[in-house]
């Protein structure tokens, strides 16, 4: 149906007035002669009126058929262009719609195949990384390895070193208790001896009073000495409470580098499967990392400990050393003292002579 406004008699003046000026008649002309209104669909079925009554007018006059038959050949006539020309539209607009369909299609093909292009070469590019990470990985797994058996060594000869040292305290602990033994029988010995030597000398005790006094300051300063080192000897099960710390320190670090030497094992699975999960693999190479610095870290510890270990064993050495040289001194001094009480003349003797 066409428009309100364009009507068939519209239609026949732009036909006349094109055909008078010379111009074909055609539906793009007529539209263009009514100022561009109208639809094609509207203005075709009433051009073709309009050429189907000048092609009868003309086939009436010239051939002289009856009006009754051009006009049902006419309409036969009109019914077959309008039917084709309307098929022809729905031809060209679906074809259009389908050149724009493909045109749409090739496009987005073409932005996936670009994509798609992007992307492989990112993976490749990450393929690339993740291999050059997996070696360095490796290189430093190997390093650890090395490091990991020669700590392992170091741990053995200091183990060795330990039980000799334990040895060592055990055979100066048994020294130490004989020693106090002999000191305390030489102790009551000793009482016995200025007991009796008290009753059956008072005189003389009276005249050698001062001699006494310096004697018993003597004595004095000795038990002083003697007291200082049992509280030295009473320092020793805290050196061996001290040295079992440490041996705990000691198997804690060795349990801590066979966990290290698990986790690096876990590692080298996690690089297998780098292809599938490249997002778990680099939170795996930032636990790795953090695990191999704690891993230095605690390794320096150790061998800070070890030197410190080896500076307090060599300080309880010193200590031993030190109590042995006041233990022959005051052996020295007690022989001395001995000595000069034995020198000592009785009253009996002074008498007779």
């Amino acid at each position: 149906m066409g428009r309100i406004g364009i009507l068939y008699s519209d239609v026949l003046q732009a036909a006349v007035k094109l055909t008078a000026e010379g111009k074909n008649p055609t539906v793009d002309n007529v539209r263009e002669e009514l100022g561009s209104t109208g639809s094609k669909s509207t203005l075709a079925p009433l051009l073709k009126r309009w050429k189907a009554e000048q092609q009868g007018t003309i086939g009436s006059i010239d051939i002289g058929i009856p009006p009754a038959f051009i006009d049902a050949m006419k309409t036969v006539y009109d019914n077959l262009q309008t039917n084709v020309e309307q098929r022809m539209e729905q031809a060209q607009e679906a074809h259009r719609l389908e050149l724009d369909a493909m045109a749409e299609t090739l496009q987005r093909q073409h932005e996936e195949n670009t994509a798609a292009a992007e992307t492989n070469a990112h993976l490749t590019e990450d393929a690339a990384r993740a291999q050059q990470v997996f070696e360095q990985l490796r290189a430093e797994q190997r390093g650890l390895n090395l490091t990991l058996a020669t700590v392992q060594a170091e741990n053995a000869g200091l183990h060795n070193r330990l039980s000799d040292r334990a040895a060592e305290i055990a055979t100066i602990n048994q020294q130490l208790t004989y020693a106090r033994t002999q000191f305390e029988h030489y102790q009551q010995a000793s009482t016995l001896q200025r007991a009796e030597e008290r009753s059956g000398f008072e005189q003389r005790l009276m005249r050698t009073e001062q001699e006494l006094t310096s004697s018993r300051q003597q004595c004095s300063a000795q038990q002083l000495k003697i007291v200082q080192q049992e509280a030295l000897l009473e320092q020793l099960p805290l050196l061996r409470e001290e040295l079992g710390q440490l041996q705990e320190a000691f198997n804690s670090e060795r349990q801590q580098a066979v966990l290290i030497s698990k986790e690096h094992s876990q590692l080298s699975y996690q690089v297998a499967q780098l292809r599938s999960d490249r997002t778990a693999l680099k939170d795996t190479l930032v636990t790795t990392q953090q695990t191999l610095d704690a891993a230095r870290m605690r390794f320096a510890v150790e061998e800070k400990e070890k030197s410190m270990l080896t500076e307090r064993i060599k300080d309880a050495e010193d200590k031993l050393e030190k109590l042995r040289e006041e233990k022959s001194s005051l052996l020295q001094e007690r022989a001395t003292l001995q000595a000069q009480a034995l020198m000592i003349p009785t009253p009996t003797e002074s008498k007779l002579s």
